[in-house]
Order: structure tokens, then sequence, then C-alpha cells
């Protein structure tokens, strides 16, 4: 009330002094806890303010402290205004249908992507539950979702598929990726993009289709391979490459039935189990099995030997069978069993040597 003799004035008083001021009321501009600064009114008279003036002047600061935090709020609702247009034209462009639920479950928004796949206006849409465009079940499935993301430790959203019904009853594959509305303590909503599926569906339909066709096929060769791989009338062996030497994987019933063994006493073993010994040196140490593996070997005898100890001589054709990689991991033999035509050969060889004895007696007879 007077800066001339008010002590706590002192560090201004000249300057108030020499603009004539004798006189100040200083006003906060406060609002909510919030101080936005002071208004200070000067009079160039001591004692200006009596009770009335301090009481309109108290008004005046907090009509002024409020213009202010309108002028805040105004400013950041046209901030906020900004962000979500500037967000909603985005979501806009990114071309796929967005939207926001309340805890609910009602659109609080929906995009102009999401009007066009429903079918529905945006008026028609906002306000209402999802149930509107999603069937029962798969709403069952979105709340399972959101309940697990409510118990998860820190994971805000999670994608699942879901069938989206328009407004003329369409059904329409999609996948929702949903996620966390943020609030500051429990459950405020949830938003969502949604994208139609229904080719991505199409194709799966079609690769599982073809899929179908091609075990049916690979089936059915692999049955007709059986058959003529069981049938053929020689012997037949498939064998895998261990260490170079040739394991049985698989042979024929004529294999089997020849040699006198079942098909549980041939698998796993070794190919020259059942070889003589001198066929065993041609296989392992003269490079038969190498030879067959390489594609070099073309038709070579085979001495085989019975459960019995007897011999078959054979007639061996192999062929390398190749990985993916091109790679020969094993072979395919054939064995023809030529012991009756041997036997045809060594009686004809030995009629032709009695024949020449008897023929060379008839022109030196004693």
């Amino acid at each position: 009330q007077n800066i001339q003799a008010d002590p706590d004035f002192e560090p201004w008083r000249e300057h108030a002094l020499e603009r004539g001021f004798r006189a100040v009321a200083a006003i906060p501009l406060a609002y909510d806890e919030t101080l936005y600064g002071v208004l200070c009114v000067y009079a160039d008279r001591s004692e200006a303010f009596d009770g009335a003036e301090q009481e309109l002047l108290a008004e005046l600061g907090d009509d002024v402290a409020h213009a202010i935090h309108s002028l805040e709020v105004q400013a950041e609702l046209r901030e906020e205004r900004r962000r979500l247009t500037r967000s909603e034209r985005i979501l806009d462009a990114s071309g796929d249908p967005v939207y926001a639920l309340d805890a609910d479950g009602r659109f609080t928004y929906v995009n102009d992507a999401l009007v066009e796949l429903t079918g529905y206006d945006e008026s028609e849409l906002l306000g209402e539950h999802i149930s509107i465009v999603v069937a029962e079940p798969d709403v069952d499935t979105g709340r399972a979702v959101i309940a697990a993301l409510l118990r998860s430790d820190g994971q805000t959203h999670d994608t699942f598929e879901m069938d989206l019904v328009t407004a003329d009853g369409e059904c329409v594959a999609c996948e929702n990726r949903l996620a966390l509305l943020p609030s500051d303590g429990g459950f405020a909503g949830t938003t969502g993009i949604i994208r139609d599926i229904t080719h991505r569906k199409r194709r799966e339909r079609e690769l599982e289709r073809r899929t179908d066709e091609l075990e049916a096929s690979t089936a059915q060769l692999e049955a007709q391979y059986r058959y003529l791989f069981e049938q053929a009338p020689v012997m037949a062996v498939v064998t895998r490459a261990e260490d170079g030497r040739p394991i049985v994987e698989d042979c024929n019933r004529q294999f089997v039935e020849t040699l006198g063994y079942t098909r549980d006493d041939v698998l796993g073993r070794p190919l020259a189990d059942f070889y003589t010994p001198d066929s065993r040196r041609e296989l392992l140490g003269n490079g038969g099995y190498e030879r067959a593996l390489s594609g070099d070997f073309v038709r070579e005898d085979r001495v085989l030997v019975t459960t019995d100890g007897e011999t078959v001589e054979t007639l061996l054709r192999a062929v390398p069978r190749r990985d993916a990689e091109t790679d020969a991991d094993g072979t395919l033999a054939l064995f023809v069993d030529i012991s009756e035509r041997r036997e045809i050969e060594r009686q004809n060889e030995r009629l032709e040597a009695f024949a020449s004895v008897v023929s060379h007696d008839l022109r030196n007879p004693l």
C-alpha cells in the first residue's frame, strides 16, 4: 500500500518512484493449483486499494487465470484433433479396416475401409455392439483373447481369425489384429486392424486339395510300385549305402522264397551275407558296389547262398538310387536265376565232349 515506506519493496523502490508509482497490488493468476503468473496493478497514491478494490482485483485475477486455462485447453484440444485427424488419414490411407470399441464392446470409431467392407454406414455402426458384424462364436473368441491379454504380463496385442458378417449377410474371412486401448487403470476397450484373408483362405483350400490329390496319387503309385516289386519274376533287392557297404533295406517275395529266408531275416543285413565268398569279393573287394552306385555297373554274375547252403547262380543288374541332391545313396539290384540255364549249358558241354570222344573213337577204331 505504500511503496516509499514498505521495507519489502526496497529492491524496486527507486524505479517505481521514478515512474510515479506509490502503491501496487499483486494478484496471482492461479487455476487448479497451476500458477500462470502475477497481475500487478500500480497506483499513483499510497493506500490506493481498499477492501472492495482488493476483492475486485482478486476476482479479476481468477477470471484471467481461468481464461488462460481455457485457452490452454482449447489449444490442447486443437492439437488432439489435429493428431486424431492425422491418425485417421493414415489409417484410411493404409487401406485396412480399423475400429475402436469401448469397454462394453461398442463401436467408438470406424474408418472408411471398415464401412466399405461391412456395407453399413458409419452412423449405423457407431454405438452398436460389435456383434452387429461378428457372429457370436467369434465374439466369444475375441473375449477370450482380451481376457488373455489382460492376464498377461505386458502383452498388449494378439491376432486371431474370424468371420465378418456384412450388411448383406455375406461372411468374409478376416484376420483381426486386436490391441488393448491404453488406460490409467482397468479396461478401457480395444482397437483392431482387420485384414480380408478371403483370397488367402481360398489359396489354402486349393493347396490342401492339391496336397490331398498328390498324396492320393503318391499312395496309388506306391501301391502300384509295391505290387510290381512283389510280383516281379526276378529277385529284387533295395540297398542303402553304409560306409561303402550295401545294407538290405527292402526285398521282394521272390528273393526270400528263393533263398529260403523270411523278410525279417533279410532286412537290415549286409547284402554280402547272402553271397558266396567269390561273389563277395566281387561286390566289395573288386569295386562291384562302387560301380553300381556310380551307374557304371552293367551285368555281372553273382552266386547267392540259400539257408540250406545251396548256391543259386544269378545274373545281376544293379542301378543307383538317388536322393534329392542326385547323390546315390543306394541301389536297386535285380537277380535273374540262371541256375537251370547254366545246368543246361553244362549238360550240353558234357554231351558235346562225349560226342567228340565217340566221334574220335569211331574214326580211330582199336
